[in-house]
């Protein structure tokens, strides 16, 4: 027999069992643990990727890219405001801080050239 446990909420009376009665069927069968009793089979690395891809894998992969780009403009702006011949009177009053400084303005400028470039597309949503 079922224990109900009864809990008043603004002058009326209702029980838990019966709360748990109002919900969909696949509601209750997810929550009672009881989805099959089949043991789960043992995924090929495809399926698994594709499973990851669905659920979280698209979001990692933008932000992996999104990093890989900006350390690479870093990267190729430091090299470029390093070795460029006539940038030598600053880099000789300012020292290493001069091409860092440079590079990371360069990553700077290339965020809001992605921002205006969509803004100027009208791909926003807030056109």
């Amino acid at each position: 027999m079922e224990k109900h446990t009864t809990l008043s909420r603004s002058s009326s009376t209702y029980s838990a069992a019966e709360e748990r009665s109002r919900l969909p069927p696949l509601t209750r069968m997810l929550m009672s643990g009881e989805v099959s009793g089949d043991a789960p089979r043992n995924l090929t690395l495809w399926e698994k990727y594709d499973r990851w891809m669905v659920n979280e894998g698209s979001r990692r992969l933008l932000v992996f890219v999104f990093a890989l780009v900006h350390a690479m403009v870093f990267a190729f702006g430091f090299v470029n405001y390093d070795l460029k011949d006539n940038l030598t009177g600053a880099r000789g009053t300012f020292g290493i801080t001069y091409p860092i400084a440079r590079a990371a303005a360069l990553v700077l400028h290339f965020d809001i050239a992605l921002i205006l470039f969509r803004k100027c597309c009208g791909t926003s949503p807030s056109n």
